[in-house]
């Protein structure tokens, strides 16, 4: 069973058709295959950040990432229930002091220009021990899905596209305050506003690869919204597809830029070899194309656990830049972990600390 969130809602999804699951080695050769099954039935569609990225960077890689299975959708009228692991205890990947040398040798670079915005991450883990039964938190656009290998539990607040006939739409979130200060320390900040337009510009970029010329726009700059404990900065950015969308349309715009930097390319590079694990799905994308009625929704994986094996993992981080103070990055990087804990536990900064 598939579960999706859009617009306040859940949907409810049946497989029913072969399920593909395939690396991006594989995806070359079975390119055509794919695009004719996305482009004649609805699909749920996941794909790694690790495939996005090796797509990128022409790498060859054996690694499976892309998720892809014709389904049934119908509308739920309450939040489904879940079956998952909850962690008591997480441990994060690397040290505050680690963290903070990494961000001053990006910060180097930045000095030096090779790039002016990027997103630094890392991983909490913890171990799987037990299940249990969990209401389905509302989010602006989770999902929950199983994949061969492991199960997905996404709490994401960031919608990466809205597909509506020949209209496009991408919402990036750069910019995170807890929901116990005020607003408008967020809304005033020339650093967050400095991502937001960084990215912003990014995306308008990646729209006009295969949007018509001149379409793409930006109708909301800068706004905030409230998302389970954190004020979040976000904009949007609209365009007219210049052909129907397909498959091929999506993986233009992956890896997303609200989870890379600029340039994208030298970015996605440099983080392969400073982050210390593969992000898997974390910052990957997952969602619905309905090829009939030419619509669809697709979610950024952050705010994600991955339940793989006998270990949660939950994938974190922020965007950088050269204003960046390296210890309230982290604080910021725990805080969104934090956020999304208490959505499951509903023990958000009590005694039982969720950290080691």
């Amino acid at each position: 069973m598939i579960y999706f969130q859009d617009n306040n809602q859940f949907y409810k999804a049946y497989i029913s058709g072969k399920e593909i699951y395939v690396s991006p080695d594989e995806y070359k050769k079975l390119k055509t295959t794919l695009e004719k099954i996305f482009s004649s039935q609805t699909s749920f569609l996941a794909i790694s950040y690790d495939f996005a990225k090796s797509l990128l960077l022409n790498e060859s890689s054996n690694k499976k990432g892309l998720y892809l299975a014709p389904v049934q959708m119908s509308l739920m009228q309450e939040n489904p229930w879940l079956v998952f692991p909850v962690p008591k205890q997480c441990k994060p990947e690397l040290s505050k002091k680690e963290y903070v040398q990494n961000i001053v040798s990006i910060q180097r670079r930045m000095e030096a220009g090779d790039y002016y915005l990027c997103n630094y991450t890392f991983r909490l883990f913890a171990k799987a021990i037990g299940k249990k039964k969990i209401l389905f938190p509302k989010t602006d656009a989770g999902s929950f899905f199983s994949l061969p290998d492991a199960q997905v539990l996404s709490l994401s607040p960031e919608v990466f596209l809205r597909i509506q006939e020949n209209q496009i739409h991408t919402y990036p979130i750069k910019g995170s305050l807890s929901a116990d200060y005020n607003s408008n320390i967020l809304s005033n900040s020339m650093k967050e506003k400095a991502e937001q337009t960084m990215v912003t510009d990014l995306m308008r970029n990646d729209l006009g690869s295969i949007c018509q010329y001149g379409s793409v726009h930006v109708p909301i700059f800068c706004k905030i919204k409230k998302h389970h404990g954190l004020w979040q900065m976000y904009s949007k950015i609209t365009g007219t597809l210049q052909n129907p969308f397909t498959l091929g349309s999506l993986l233009k715009l992956l890896p997303a830029g609200s989870i890379t930097g600029t340039p994208k390319h030298e970015v996605v590079k440099q983080m392969d070899k400073l982050e210390r694990s593969n992000r898997d799905f974390y910052s990957g994308i997952a969602g619905f194309y309905n090829p009939l009625s030419r619509s669809g929704v697709f979610s950024i994986l952050i705010r994600t656990f991955i339940w793989k094996k006998n270990r949660i993992i939950f994938g974190t981080g922020s965007g950088i830049t050269l204003d960046s103070d390296p210890a309230k990055e982290y604080e910021e990087c725990l805080l969104k972990f934090e956020s999304a804990y208490s959505r499951l536990t509903q023990e958000y900064k009590t005694k039982d600390s969720p950290f080691l």
